[in-house]
């Protein structure tokens, strides 16, 4: 059997693959497309607000 050290080598590069899978997911059209379609609306919502202060 492996001694723990190797299992401990061995979970390193899952976790830099898993996390580099995350990066890759919010690098998708869809994600990008959510984060701006909410940005819009922020933006909307700020010139209704500004517009009313005028």
């Amino acid at each position: 059997g492996k001694r723990p050290l190797d299992l401990d080598i061995a979970r390193d590069p899952a976790e830099l693959s898993s996390a580099s899978l995350r990066e890759a997911q919010m690098d998708k059209p869809s994600k990008r497309l959510e984060a701006l379609e909410a940005e819009i609306k922020m933006l909307k919502d700020e010139v209704k607000n500004l517009a009313k202060k005028k």
